[in-house]
């Protein structure tokens, strides 16, 4: 079997893992009806497959999160309006007023914001317009300017407290980029791993093509051997049932290789209508490397390396860290609350008769600087809310680490069996191309001698039968040779690179051993 490297330039495919869609998502790629390449395939599944759109939805999710969670921080703007009438009958005869009414209206706005560190402000504006038929018959208007903050000395001082739910927010959305990078390395490695199949599944189909018109061609020769009455019906039955068995494995390679290609269209994210029209595979396996590029002692280094690159062994530990934020926040959160109130304002007063009366007191007859000072405690006695979220949250801290730590475990074994492997399949494909060049030379030899009578047509099929299983052996361990190197790259997070939160695939890449000098 002829392989070769893949073209030496290579195409590289870039995602932004959390931009708006118009960026992230390429056009829907239009494939050609007859063949693809592995660079068009791998573009065409990042343009069409729904995975790609579900990842980056699953950014702007975590995103979102992190947004509603700064509003904790946001400056509020506040205002309000009131106005009461209030009529009380005073009981008394004439000429004394019958009734007691005093008109009173309330305006007042003011803003409210809560630092990262539990420390709150609220500057705020209020006037109180007036009028008493008793005893202020004229109208007036007060003011009232104020400054109050707000500290908290147990509960909610700090940023390990208060701005925990925001810091948490923004490490899970770090997780989930690293998260979406893998999971687009794994589509483009399932990718990668159906267009190998497919053209294992191919060549496969064009070995019992072979073996089939061979078998017919046998079978023409025994006939008018059998019909000159060189040759016995037994031998004519047997290779008539030759051609039947030879075009029965054919009909079978036809479905594999249809389904293969099916296989293929869905990771390529065709649609319904397109499937009927998947198109053929036209890139060669790779070269398969010198094992001697992949010693034993390499099995640590690319483990380290793993550990490093992996998506989503990365956003593991990302999630341990925002656990450990809340944590952190469970811990003050089991402090008493007290908190110190300073208020700090002028008051204003006016009684002129004019409309803009409550606008003049904000300005005149001022006085101040009014101040107030106050302590707020609350402590509850058995304070199960906050210990229950405490140990809540220490256990969700503890699975986060565990799990962490199982997944460096699956990702360090995962490494070692795909060396391994790549190792035997190389040393197979070697095996198996040795038998192919040996019975090729068998049936060459087998035909002579069945010329000449010193071999028998079974003899002959025996070594065409063993000569086609060399074969399909030689094409399946050149597929899993090529389908373990593409999964090596997505084991050791190579398969992609990252710079400005985009992903670039580099085809080239699927058939180069990772970290090679």
């Amino acid at each position: 079997m002829n392989s070769s490297h893949f073209p030496a330039r290579v195409r590289a495919v870039c995602l932004a893992l959390a931009l708006p869609a118009s960026v992230f998502a390429a056009e829907p790629a239009v494939l050609s009806s007859e063949s693809i390449s592995l660079a068009d395939a791998i573009q065409a599944t990042l343009a069409n497959q729904p995975g790609v759109e579900i990842t980056r939805q699953q950014v702007l999710q975590r995103a979102g999160n992190a947004q509603s969670a700064s509003g904790q921080f946001d400056w509020a703007l506040g205002s309000f309006y009131s106005r009461e009438t209030n009529r009380t009958p005073t009981g008394t005869p004439p000429p004394f007023l019958a009734v007691h009414r005093v008109e009173t209206s309330i305006y007042g706005f003011g803003f409210a914001k809560q630092f990262r560190n539990g420390i709150s402000v609220t500057p705020q504006v209020s006037v109180v317009d007036a009028r008493d038929n008793v005893s202020s018959p004229a109208p007036f208007s007060q003011s009232d300017l104020s400054l109050t903050i707000t500290v908290p000395l147990l509960r909610g001082l700090g940023a390990k407290t208060t701005g925990a739910t925001e810091a948490a927010a923004r490490t899970a959305v770090r997780a989930q980029e690293a998260q979406a990078r893998f999971q687009l390395e794994q589509i483009v490695y399932q990718t990668a791993s159906a267009y190998w199949n497919c053209l294992a599944a191919r060549r496969n189909l064009e070995i019992l093509i072979d073996t089939a018109a061979s078998a017919q061609k046998v079978f023409s020769t025994v006939e008018v051997f059998a019909k000159g009455g060189e040759l016995d019906s037994a031998t004519l039955d047997q290779s008539r049932a030759l051609v039947s068995t030879r075009q029965a494995e054919r009909e079978d390679g036809e479905l594999t290789y249809f389904q293969a290609r099916q296989a293929l269209g869905l990771a390529l994210g065709l649609g319904a209508k397109q499937l009927a029209r998947v198109p053929d595979v036209s890139s060669e396996f790779p070269a398969v490397i010198d094992v001697t590029r992949i010693p034993a002692a390499i099995g640590e280094k690319y483990v380290s390396e793993s550990l490093a690159r992996r998506g989503d062994y990365l956003a593991a530990g990302l999630n341990v860290d925002a656990q450990q934020l809340l944590l952190d926040q469970a811990r003050g959160n089991l402090k008493p609350q007290l908190d110190l109130d300073l208020k700090l304002g002028y008051a204003g007063r006016d009684a002129r008769a004019d409309r803009f009366r409550p606008a003049y007191a904000l300005s005149n007859d001022l006085t101040g600087v009014n101040a107030l000072g106050s302590f707020t405690f609350q402590w509850p006695i058995a304070n199960n809310v906050a210990r229950g979220a405490y140990v809540s949250q220490r256990a969700t801290l503890e699975q986060a680490k565990l799990n962490s730590a199982q997944a460096a475990n699956g990702v360090a074994s995962s490494v070692l069996v795909a060396l391994e492997t790549l190792r035997k399949t190389i040393a197979q494909y070697q095996l198996s191309t040795q038998a192919v060049d040996t019975y090729k030379r068998a049936v060459e030899q087998t035909g002579e001698k069945l010329k000449v009578g010193e071999a028998s047509l079974t003899e002959l099929i025996d070594v065409q039968d063993r000569y086609a299983s060399a074969r399909r052996v030689q094409i399946d361990t050149i597929r899993r040779y090529a389908v373990t190197l593409a999964q090596l790259r997505l084991l050791t997070g190579t398969l992609s690179s990252v710079a400005d939160k985009k992903a670039t695939f580099e085809v080239g890449a699927l058939g180069e051993l990772p970290f090679a000098q």
